[in-house]
């Protein structure tokens, strides 16, 4: 299990995990990485969870955290659209809806992790914001893989009863279905593990950082909601006043 501090070979003195020099001594503490390594990363997060955050906390470039964010944001919006036939909020998506879904994910991350940022300082833990928000950047890779591989199957397998209740996905191939509503929930629960450690190898208090992952993945989905129920609004208002 990783340390969430590094220790100095030379003076013993502790520094969070992001320093490269000793506090204390200026020693080198660790090998520098300027740039994150995708592909290697996101092996990691598979087999290696702890050390691939370890890796995107010490990189002194934060790459592909927009876009993973900006996958993430189209992901949790399709959520909220599926899940919207058992409302009355149904609406066709447009190219504006996943641009104004990307600004809303991409404000909350960093607004939480300034949150998280002066939570830890309270706690007398040293971190980064940037480093926060590209945690919880890569912790999506579940729901990311999530969009990219299981949802174009279901679309393909469904179609547009994909986003219906009647006939809807339950009632055209169940077993089908059920599967993919499986695999969805497996994906959820990987993601909330991966954003659990990732913030569990900055405080190494596993109960604020189940607390953090479960709130900031129900965050995304309620503002979205909200998002969403607001645009169904304002399109029905606007029909009925045309």
């Amino acid at each position: 299990m990783l340390s969430n501090i590094l220790i100095c070979n030379n003076c013993a003195a502790e520094n969070p995990l992001f320093y490269l020099n000793c506090k204390k001594c200026n020693a080198i503490l660790r090998n520098r990485i300027v740039n994150i390594d995708l592909w290697n990363c996101l092996r990691k997060l598979i087999d290696e969870p702890s050390n691939a955050f370890l890796m995107i906390i010490q990189s002194e470039n934060k790459n592909y955290i927009s876009i993973l964010l900006s996958l993430f944001s189209v992901r949790i919006l399709l959520y909220v659209k599926m899940l919207s036939v058992y409302s009355n909020h149904v609406k066709v998506l447009h190219i504006s809806d996943f641009i104004i879904s990307v600004i809303i994910i991409l404000t909350l991350v960093f607004l939480f992790s300034i949150i998280l940022k002066l939570l830890f300082k309270f706690m007398r833990i040293e971190t980064r914001i940037k480093d926060i928000f590209s945690l919880l950047g890569y912790s999506t890779f579940p729901l990311i893989l999530s969009l990219i591989i299981l949802f174009p199957l279901e679309l393909s397998v469904f179609g547009e009863y994909l986003f219906q209740i009647s006939p809807g996905p339950f009632e055209i191939k169940a077993s089908l279905a059920y599967t993919f509503l499986i695999i969805e929930i497996l994906l959820l629960i990987w993601h909330l593990i991966l954003s659990t450690k990732a913030l569990n190898i900055i405080t190494n208090k596993k109960l604020i950082s189940i607390l953090g992952s479960v709130v900031f993945l129900f965050t995304s989905y309620f503002l979205m909601s909200i998002f969403f129920i607001l645009n169904s609004w304002s399109i029905i208002f606007n029909g009925i006043k045309n």
